[in-house]
């Protein structure tokens, strides 16, 4: 009689594989919905603002068509997780319920019946208007003086 696989436990390399394979395929799905339905942002003088995942408040430059289907909940702002980056695009709100059932977090902004996703009041968007306008900060640099232990540094090759 053979003893049945156990899962693996959690926190171990072998759980965070598996954790990391849901999460590329999780992403791979999300790509392929958001590029197949994607709406092209038409550029116009309506300012649209949304909050990232990482709390950043971030615009939107859209035709004041593309604002009001926004704003009537026939389009909503997604994730479009990229190999290198996270991009935001704009999708049919059947792409969005398929993605939110997906990922809640995908979802940006949506205007849907009764739940609405990522709305801000007017006093939150006055408070956070400057972070908008403010690209992220890079990382700082490394001092370029080298100090006492870089000077000490020894790399050895062992040849076989």
């Amino acid at each position: 009689m053979r003893i049945p696989k156990l899962p693996p436990l959690p926190g171990s390399k072998e759980a965070q594989r598996n954790d990391a394979k849901k999460q590329v395929q999780l992403d791979r799905f999300i790509r392929e919905k958001v590029l197949a339905a994607q709406v092209e942002v038409e550029s116009g003088p309506t300012t649209f603002y949304f909050v990232t995942r990482k709390q950043k408040l971030r615009r939107l430059e859209l035709s004041e068509a593309q604002a009001k289907l926004l704003e009537e909940g026939k389009l909503a702002v997604v994730e479009r997780p990229d190999p290198d980056k996270i991009d935001h695009a704009l999708v049919p709100p059947e792409t969005a319920k398929e993605l939110f059932e997906a990922s809640e977090k995908t979802v940006r902004f949506w205007n849907r019946d009764g739940q609405a996703v990522g709305f801000l009041t007017e006093a939150e968007i006055a408070s956070r208007h400057s972070e908008a306008d403010e690209p992220e900060a890079p990382a700082p640099a490394v001092a370029a003086e080298p100090g006492p232990a870089a000077a000490e540094t020894w790399i050895t090759i062992k040849r076989a």
